[in-house]
């Protein structure tokens, strides 16, 4: 069996596995495949999960356009946050602005657009982003998934799991 480091190295993640995750297809935040979704009550309508997507550092919600329109086209609802001080939203960014800012960016879309059963999405530093979010609010969220992304273990840092790539970005950042 593939661990999900090893799963999210391969490349074979793609975003029609992220279609195929609400069939309970594609890898989630665990190192099996996930479980499908509760079957609905007879004759009720199965309920389509709600994805949010969160981009990486440097980018903005804009670069999930076209997965969102194929999600869309599946009856999915589909949020593209821009995190604080990134993408269009670069205008806002402050040395204060960091990883609790970004978790807390996506935590209120969570709880000011009242959603719930969520799949959220981050790919590369969305990763933390994701994971730090999940831990705030697990009670509305469905699945984790990690496209190309960072999975930190409880403790971790983006620092800790670069290593010495890490103490790198700290110097460039400064």
């Amino acid at each position: 069996m593939m661990n999900r480091r090893a799963f999210l190295a391969s490349g074979l993640l793609t975003p029609a596995m992220l279609v195929a995750s609400s069939r309970g297809t594609a890898f989630a935040a665990g190192d099996a495949p996930a479980a499908p979704a509760a079957k609905p009550a007879a004759g009720a309508a199965p309920a389509k999960p709600t994805f949010v997507i969160v981009h990486g550092a440097w980018g903005g919600g804009w670069a999930f356009r076209r997965v969102e329109a194929l999600l869309r086209g599946k009856g999915h609802i589909v949020y593209r946050p821009t995190l604080t001080g990134q993408g269009e939203r670069v205008h806002l960014a402050t040395p204060a602005v960091g990883l609790s800012t970004h978790i807390e960016d996506v935590v209120n879309v969570l709880l000011f657009e009242e959603l719930k059963n969520v799949v959220l999405v981050g790919h590369s530093y969305g990763g933390m982003v994701v994971t730090g979010a999940a831990d705030r609010v697990p009670e509305r969220i469905q699945r984790l998934i990690y496209v190309d992304a960072f999975v930190p273990n409880d403790g971790e840092s983006l620092s800790s799991i670069q290593g010495n790539g890490g103490e790198r970005l700290t110097q460039t950042a400064k």
